[in-house]
């Protein structure tokens, strides 16, 4: 018994005819009927009742069609599904993501994917967050390595987080501050602050927390991250503010990193769309970083 003689009986059932099922299935009649017999004789049962003008199953034929029916489904299913996991295995992913790889070891997760899917090639696309908008709508991500945003785009797209990151301030050694275990906001009130630039989610975060908390700095600057912490190392009076994952990226000679209280959370999520084609690849992906 094979998948094709089981296919050929559908076949005979549904058009009630060996000659119409012959031209459907693509096979010669004489072939068609020694295909059915090989199938009554390996039964052991006669499946068609041919005594009739017209073809009609036998009792045993009618209890086999609703199992056969069964079987050819989950093979077709079984075939669609290894068609589209060798599509996968073959296929492109695209990355967006923010500047945060060497910050997270993102490369050695990525690098644990690759040997997974040896053939899958992956696309990686470094976002700003000014230009996040822009490039969520001209480019169809499978995959987005954010700090954790509001941005409608994403409606349709699941987020996990990745890792826990948090705000710290990095302060002069000079500062009078340098001394302190960690720094409240009501120590920040009336401060010179600098802050990475003001699209950020870290400097929006910032920003939000104090309101709330009607803290109000007394100048704030913007900036990169690398000219933030130069500037500190040669100044006693303004406080950096950004995410304790970015700034121990740098050493540091001349400045302190500061713990901030309350604590301010600034996480980074990995986003993908629910309808996804590539999901085997992102749950892989996940499981190599749960295991980094």
């Amino acid at each position: 018994m094979n998948i094709d003689q089981l296919k050929y009986f559908c076949a005979v059932c549904r058009y009630q005819s060996f000659s119409k099922a012959a031209i459907e299935m693509n096979i010669s009649q004489s072939s068609l009927y020694k295909q059915i017999a090989h199938l009554e004789n390996e039964l052991d049962v006669l499946l068609f009742d041919r005594s009739k003008r017209q073809i009609t199953l036998t009792v045993y034929g009618e209890n086999l069609l609703n199992d056969v029916q069964k079987i050819i489904n989950d093979y077709d299913s079984m075939i669609n599904h290894l068609h589209q996991l060798k599509v996968e295995m073959n296929s492109q992913i695209k990355i967006g993501i923010l500047p945060l790889i060497s910050s997270f070891n993102l490369f050695q997760t990525l690098n644990s994917m690759k040997q997974t899917f040896p053939n899958l090639k992956i696309d990686f696309d470094e976002i700003e967050e000014k230009d996040l908008s822009t490039k969520i709508e001209n480019n169809n991500y499978d995959i987005l390595i954010l700090r954790e945003t509001k941005n409608p785009l994403l409606h349709e797209y699941h987020k996990i987080k990745l890792f826990s990151d948090h705000l710290v301030a990095l302060v002069s050694l000079e500062n009078k501050a340098s001394h302190l275990k960690e720094l409240s906001l009501n120590e920040l009130n009336q401060s010179s602050i600098l802050l990475p630039p003001s699209y950020t989610t870290i400097s929006n975060t910032f920003i939000d927390t104090c309101k709330k908390a009607q803290i109000e700095p007394s100048i704030i600057k913007y900036g990169r991250l690398e000219t933030l912490i130069n500037i500190v190392e040669h100044s006693s009076n303004d406080i950096a503010i950004s995410t304790k994952k970015s700034i121990t990226a740098f050493k540091q000679k001349q400045s302190k990193i500061k713990e901030l209280t309350p604590r301010i959370s600034c996480d980074v999520y990995l986003y993908y769309h629910k309808k996804d084609r590539h999901i085997s690849q992102i749950i892989s992906y996940l499981t190599s970083i749960e295991q980094s």
